[in-house]
């Protein structure tokens, strides 16, 4: 809504993830004074009047705890070179010019990438292995989803389809388990 509340309780969004068409269906959040500032602002003031205190006992999660500082920078070498490759793959392979052949191999390597993650914990190391994770997991809906589209539009150009179809054919429906 305009003051940034979302379906979620508790979980505020602003800009173009709020998505409030103030200025039409064309217009993003970030070319928009309005949504930028203004709405901003509203949602700041909303969330820190609408503040509720957390009781005493509280306490993140363990995965989100920093063990130590060892932990911390023993894998982070790994994590930068898997963030490395996975910020190639999705510029080399999933980029306004696609292909399947292309997008199965990106699809395929982000794949071992989360398998890699998860069996090495790296979500545990914050925050950027959480970086990594949440990367990880966007590409893997950007790639899918990619590759169910067998067609050109807009910045998404398919050098395997390059034909446009009618705006209602094929929506694409990411789903994630």
């Amino acid at each position: 809504d305009v003051y940034g509340r979302s379906s979620v309780e508790g979980l505020s969004a602003v800009g173009e993830t709020a998505y409030t068409g103030l200025h039409g269906a064309n217009r993003l959040a970030s070319n928009s004074l309005l949504e930028c500032v203004v709405l901003a602002r509203r949602v700041a003031k909303d969330v820190a009047q609408s503040r509720k205190v957390l009781p005493p006992d509280f306490h993140l999660p363990s995965h989100f705890d920093c063990d130590s500082g060892e932990r911390l920078f023993e894998s982070n070498a790994d994590i930068r070179a898997a963030l490395d490759e996975l910020h190639r793959l999705m510029w080399e392979h999933v980029g306004i010019l696609r292909n399947a052949e292309g997008l199965s191999f990106a699809f395929e390597r982000i794949n071992a990438l989360l398998r890699q993650a998860e069996e090495q914990s790296w979500h545990n190391v914050v925050p950027v292995g959480v970086e990594l994770r949440n990367q990880l997991v966007v590409s893997q809906l950007v790639t899918g989803a990619a590759l169910q589209r067998h067609e050109s539009r807009g910045a998404h150009y398919r050098t395997d389809y390059p034909e446009c179809k009618s705006v209602s054919a094929n929506p694409t429906i990411a789903i994630r388990g």
